[in-house]
């Protein structure tokens, strides 16, 4: 096996980092889906190779492959799947506090997986001014 063809446990944590930052996620927020500590986790990005069982959940935390996750080649829109999914999640455990209906659920997920999240806001405020005026055209002519 050629020195290129062996698998670096280097080329694997920046792959975990990489990942993990284009998807949206924290440290801590990896560790907890894996069960485990986040300074085991850290150890995973800094180097330390992490067994089978934890790189399949990862593969499917980012909705890969876990060819894919070894080798570092996977879509560029990897994480935007799980970033998605990830905002679904964060919003089901919110829903206890203040329910969401299912559009109110699936814009948070897009705003919060866009790349551009400032474009996203002055539409939405060109939308809710452009509400405004029409909700007041609306009480006038009654």
């Amino acid at each position: 096996m050629g020195k290129s063809d062996e698998f670096k446990k280097s080329d694997l944590s920046d792959e975990l980092r990489r990942l993990r930052v284009n998807a949206g996620y924290t440290q801590i927020k990896v560790a907890e889906y894996l069960n485990i500590d986040r300074s085991t986790y850290t150890k995973y990005e800094n180097g330390r190779e992490p067994d089978l069982n934890t790189l399949k959940k990862l593969a499917k935390l980012y909705d890969i492959s876990l060819a894919e996750l070894i080798s570092g080649r996977y879509s560029e829109n990897a994480g935007k799947t799980s970033a998605v999914r990830a905002a679904e999640i964060s919003l089901q455990e919110q829903d206890d506090f203040y329910p969401l209906s299912s559009e109110e659920k699936k814009l948070i997920s897009y705003f919060r997986s866009c790349s551009r999240p400032s474009t996203i806001l002055r539409f939405a405020r060109n939308l809710y001014h452009d509400d405004l005026f029409a909700s007041s055209e609306d009480e006038e002519n009654k």
